[in-house]
């Protein structure tokens, strides 16, 4: 078992990870310093990594409370079915942390999305600490950049509230400048948040996804938006703001139904995919999902492994963590997809 905790400050003269900067699986040496022990680890010490992966992961008890507590000790990583040498598990909410909030703005949705701005804001304000950054993306038959990453939790809630159902040719396209703007490319806007707009983003990622989850444009498919949230080993948060069967629609009843629960499906993949969860607010409050959120975010641990399959092969490998405490759940991105160069 490694020994390393990770932490938002460095020592003189150690390299920040390369992970903080593009992927989970790192083409260069990183070093990381550990100053904070988790239970059972022993004292820290510098290790050098070629190709580190990190995985983060919640872990909660049979009666669903978070467990922030975990030894290190009582971590193993398996890929593909073979245990891994660990090299550190951190508590997560010693490193920065990114959040995505991507705005589903198509005509059925604006309205719904509207009734969310304020607990959103109230949600940046509690989880954005020092260090901590927050983009804002709307996306319809394409994908745009409507507030780039910023602390300034002001700017982001002025983004948030200046979103509306026209197509915002003069802001800076994510996607695929060629679509047309109609329709709904959610597959889309997953894949180009994670790929782009995470690319320098350092430390934890986190996607909150507004939206029915109804696809009827994308370039992309449901696998490749999974894919690529994984790579940038970003949870995707889905907050279902208007399933069809609450909006009006000219859709005969029975086939609104069809895309309702299609709709329902790729979301839970995908989520489930990733790690993250999916909210309904007819069910719950917004101020309720943001809380929840929050509290994961603050929860979460960092897993960091080198591989024992060397092959750069570009092929998916299976991630599975399992805990010593077999009642404890951990919920973690499901793979990642090796590097080739």
């Amino acid at each position: 078992m490694g020994t390393l905790a990770g932490t938002r400050r460095l020592q003189p003269g150690l390299v920040p990870p390369a992970s903080y900067r593009q992927k989970s699986v790192l083409p260069v040496a990183i070093a990381l310093l550990a100053t904070t022990r988790l239970p059972g680890q022993e004292e820290p010490r510098i290790k050098v990594d070629v190709n580190l992966v990190r995985v983060s992961c919640v872990i909660r008890n049979t009666d669903g409370a978070y467990r922030p507590d975990v030894p290190a000790g009582d971590f193993t990583l398996l890929e593909d079915g073979v245990p891994q040498r660990i090299q550190y598990v951190s508590r997560a909410d010693n490193l920065p942390l990114t959040v995505g909030l991507v705005l589903d703005t198509s005509h059925s949705q604006i309205k719904a999305l509207a009734r969310h701005r304020d607990a959103a804001g109230q949600f940046l304000r509690s989880v954005l600490g020092e260090g901590d950054r927050a983009f804002v993306a709307q996306f319809q038959g394409r994908t745009w950049l409507r507030q780039p990453a910023t602390g300034e939790v002001d700017r982001l809630t002025r983004a948030i509230a200046s979103v509306d159902s026209k197509a915002p040719l003069d802001l800076p396209e994510v996607s695929d400048p060629r679509r047309r703007t109609v329709g709904t490319a959610y597959y889309d806007a997953i894949f180009y948040s994670s790929r782009k707009l995470f690319r320098n983003e350092n430390g934890r990622r986190a996607l909150i996804v507004f939206t029915d989850s109804i696809d009827n444009r994308s370039r992309v498919s449901a696998g490749d938006a999974i894919e690529a949230a994984q790579s940038a080993d970003a949870p995707v948060y889905h907050i279902r703001i208007a399933p069809l069967d609450k909006v009006q629609t000219a859709m005969a009843p029975h086939v609104a139904l069809i895309f309702r629960a299609k709709g329902s499906r790729a979301a839970k993949r995908i989520s489930e995919e990733t790690g993250g969860r999916v909210f309904d607010p007819g069910k719950t409050a917004p101020a309720e999902i943001f809380g929840q959120i929050e509290k994961e975010l603050r929860s979460t641990y960092e897993i960091g492994y080198v591989s024992s399959n060397p092959a750069r092969d570009g092929k998916y490998r299976k991630l599975e963590v399992r805990l010593a405490d077999q009642s404890l759940k951990p919920r973690h991105r499901k793979g990642y997809r090796a590097r080739t160069d």
